[in-house]
């Protein structure tokens, strides 16, 4: 695995330490980097021990400083239409990426990009405090809303002008409203900061297996819950724990709910042997193996299960190409049953390509998040064919309605012959809800949505 620390969500916006990650407010407990202003830490030790990983963007940023002010920033002026408002903020901040590489001569990578993309922006106009300073404002951090503390004003008079959308009820988030989603985002990355540690994501799964069989007719409350009450979980705590855990399971129930619905019947739940190749595959996958087991547990006949991850990203996962036996719980182990991992980097067209006749049809195969039809484009567009092609059983997700909307008409034209019905919200899209970056409104979610299943 790579040592790459990310720093917390709460980071990114002045509310965390950027080192330890302890949680406190700007104007008190934690203090900014005087020269960039775009952390901070909760001690001298924490910056001193930081300072290695940040110079570099620090001195960077520090020297283009004023070169960035001077941009064209977005107007005061403010705008109740969203997609107005992302707009100015998405180009803001394609302005700062362009400067930053150009000067540091390479991409920003992930950590240094999450410093631009969640950077505070008012709610009513999308500046950031840098943009108010540079239009003649105060050099001041902007105010968070009283109640969320994850959406920010420039002004009390945009406060005013704001906060009835901010507060009203939404209907693309089951009637709550922007600041209760926000409210929740906030709760769940304070709890997860405490339990989760430098383990990294929450992996529970539960560990029963089921004795036969259950289609997938429920949602994540029904199925899930009262696992986590017989686990002794405390009321408080069983809800954020859902979220969390769902980020993670909801790979397993995507791969499950597909092969549900491309197989008549349920004989293929009788399988004694199941492949699923995983395209694009990252890092991601490879934190939440130990959740996909969720799948022999839901399918108790189910001997084997082949996990092909293949992707650009696993080059340093390879482990030299062998079959890799992965640790399955006690039950599972007594039975002789076996989930096994297999690396594989490059794109999928170039590995069916490699393998020629060896290449065997999986019994599905799924691209989770892909962003196909906005990034890497051309690249998907032989990987999409080949599977069309070979009638090769597969599912696309995505984060939000806007990557549906691309991917699924790249995969139109690629002659893929998308099911009825079955593209849209993902019933088991992940709860655990994310604040869009480069944005002042909106929200994802790991495969909320079906960009398209088919074969």
């Amino acid at each position: 695995m790579e040592d790459e620390r990310i720093a917390p969500f709460l980071a990114r916006i002045y509310q965390a330490c950027h080192h330890c990650g302890k949680p406190g407010t700007d104007a008190s407990a934690l203090r900014r980097c005087s020269r960039c202003r775009r952390v901070c830490y909760d001690s001298v030790d924490c910056q001193k021990a930081d300072w290695r990983a940040h110079k570099v963007f620090c001195g960077a940023y520090s020297a283009l400083r004023g070169d960035v002010m001077a941009l064209d920033a977005p107007p005061g002026e403010p705008s109740a239409d969203v997609r107005t408002l992302n707009a100015r903020a998405i180009a803001r901040v394609v302005q700062k990426l362009r400067v930053l590489q150009f000067a540091l001569g390479r991409e920003l990578e992930v950590t240094e990009r999450n410093l631009l993309g969640w950077e505070p922006r008012c709610l009513a106009c999308a500046r950031t405090e840098e943009d108010v300073h540079a239009g003649g404002g105060p050099n001041e951090p902007l105010t968070p809303c009283a109640n969320c503390k994850l959406s920010f004003y420039c002004s009390d008079a945009h406060r005013v002008f704001a906060e009835p959308a901010h507060t009203a009820p939404d209907a693309a988030y089951g009637g709550r409203s922007q600041c209760d989603v926000n409210r929740t985002i906030r709760g769940d990355a304070l709890l997860r900061g405490a339990v989760e540690g430098p383990a990294g994501p929450v992996r529970w799964a539960p560990d029963r297996v089921l004795p036969r069989w259950a289609p997938l007719s429920g949602d994540w409350e029904s199925e899930y819950m009262s696992e986590l009450v017989q686990a002794g979980l405390p009321p408080p705590a069983r809800a954020p724990l859902l979220r969390a855990a769902s980020d993670g399971l909801v790979l397993p129930l995507t791969i499950l709910w597909a092969l549900e619905r491309l197989n008549e019947g349920d004989e293929w739940t009788r399988r004694r042997e199941m492949t699923v190749h995983i395209i694009g595959a990252s890092q991601e996958e490879l934190l939440r193996a130990m959740q996909f087991e969720e799948i022999l547990h839901r399918l108790p006949e189910l001997q084997t299960l082949n996990l092909v991850l293949i992707g650009p990203e696993m080059t340093p996962f390879l482990d030299g190409g062998a079959a890799i036996p992965m640790d399955v719980c006690p039950q599972c182990a007594r039975r002789g049953r076996r989930r096994v991992h297999f690396h594989r980097d490059g794109l999928y067209h170039d590995y069916v390509s490699a393998l020629g006749g060896a290449y065997k049809k999986p019994d599905l195969a799924v691209a989770f998040n892909s962003g196909c039809g906005s990034e890497e484009t051309e690249s998907w567009k032989p990987t999409l064919r080949l599977l069309g092609e070979r009638g090769v059983p597969s599912i696309f997700t995505a984060f939000n309605t806007d990557e549906v909307a691309l991917d699924s008409v790249l995969l139109e034209e690629a002659g893929a012959h998308l099911l009825p019905g079955l593209s849209g919200p993902n019933p088991w899209g992940s709860l655990d809800l994310k604040l869009e970056p480069n944005k002042v409104r909106g929200f994802y979610a790991s495969c909320a949505y079906v960009a398209g299943v088919f074969k």
